[in-house]
């Protein structure tokens, strides 16, 4: 199973220990970077978005370790607004990873304010932990997934700078082209294939 890559609310170790509903020290988590993206606010959100754009730069966690019911609990938890799609990451020694990360359909928006863990932690983070705890809790039920806070923009309100333009992963689909990518460091992490390797179905 592939590893996934994280660049933002997750980064923070209480929402992702939240999420999973499990300590994080069974999991593997290191720095890693994708290149060829801008990360920008969802339009109407307090969370992020990447945008491909020729020269952005990513920095975010790759997480091994993940199970299937770790990987039912994110899915619960992104919501309508994330697909699932393949990624290239680099690492500090400079190798390739394919790894998979939450990618907006093209219907989401995003609005030109770059993102930053550190000010959505200062600002955010601790009025979006009790809505978190209670959104997780819908999944132990199985009831519907109530939103984490009011709906997203669907459509391009907000037009993302030159050269920007939305995300398009379809679930299964490969990645766009063109996307420059860096290598990755695959020190460290569990169950990462070399590129160029057969990968494990996700």
């Amino acid at each position: 199973m592939r590893p996934m890559f994280f660049f933002g609310t997750l980064m923070d170790p209480d929402v992702l220990a939240l999420v999973l509903d499990h300590p994080l020290d069974r999991l593997t988590i290191a720095p890693a970077t994708v290149r060829g993206h801008l990360r920008l606010h969802v339009a109407g959100r307090s969370y992020p978005m990447l945008v491909p754009h020729p020269g952005g730069r990513v920095a975010g966690h790759l997480v091994g370790g993940l199970d299937h019911d770790d990987r039912a609990r994110l899915a619960y938890y992104e919501g309508w607004e994330y697909d699932v799609g393949p990624i290239a990451v680099t690492g500090p020694d400079g190798r390739t990873v394919t790894a998979e990360m939450y990618v907006c359909p093209p219907e989401v928006a995003a609005d030109r304010r770059p993102w930053r863990l550190d000010r959505w932690q200062s600002v955010h983070k601790a009025g979006y932990l009790p809505r978190l705890r209670r959104l997780m809790a819908g999944f132990e039920t199985g009831g519907p997934r109530p939103p984490l806070s009011p709906g997203a923009v669907r459509g391009a309100t907000a037009p993302p700078k030159a050269g920007c333009r939305p995300a398009r992963f379809a679930r299964g689909a490969g990645l766009p082209e063109p996307l420059p990518f860096l290598s990755m460091n695959q020190k460290g992490v569990r169950g990462i294939a070399p590129a160029g390797a057969r990968a494990e179905p996700a």
